[in-house]
């Protein structure tokens, strides 16, 4: 079976400090940019954590180490961002962090399985997501459009000129 993260309750989710840091450990690919390509300073990042990362604080999170931001991740919708949702890494993340994976009240993660040939795609109301399993009986498929093969063209008009009449009026 294939476990896949999805987003358990209403609204957004926010990636709290723990859970970058552990996505970074665990070789998640996490975006980055460099400190002068953001809104943020230097001194915004005050929260001291473990091998030379500073967090900022409140309800949104980031990482700095370096001079280069590691930004939160969550996304949905395209198959690049659904793949990454059972990327091994973000899963253990998810397993392991349980609720501290999240910030406070900015979301819940949940791991659900599937089965491993399975197509699926995540859905989402109002934030709260799912998995759905692609169901080709759901779905009408109909014949590919075939193209009618094209008739000979004639030199000249199909349409001959109408036959004179003899009649007299």
């Amino acid at each position: 079976m294939k476990k896949v993260v999805v987003n358990a309750a209403y609204g957004s989710v926010h990636l709290s400090a723990d859970a970058i840091y552990l996505l970074i450990q665990l070789g998640f690919p996490v975006p980055t940019d460099p400190l002068e390509n953001t809104k943020y300073a230097d001194a915004d990042f005050n929260c001291a954590g473990p091998d030379g990362f500073r967090s900022l604080p409140g309800d949104f999170t980031a990482l700095l180490k370096d001079g280069k931001v590691f930004w939160p991740w969550w996304s949905r919708g395209t198959p690049d961002t659904d793949a990454l949702r059972s990327h091994p890494a973000l899963v253990r993340m998810a397993e392991l962090l349980g609720k501290r994976a999240t910030l406070s009240y900015f979301g819940r993660l949940r791991v659900e399985e599937v089965p491993d040939e399975a197509r699926y795609r995540i859905t989402e109301y109002d934030g709260a997501e799912g998995v759905k399993l692609f169901n080709p009986d759901e779905y009408t498929l109909g014949r590919a459009y075939e193209e009618p093969a094209a008739p000979e063209i004639p030199a000249t008009s199909w349409f001959a000129a109408p036959p004179e009449s003899d009649e007299d009026d």
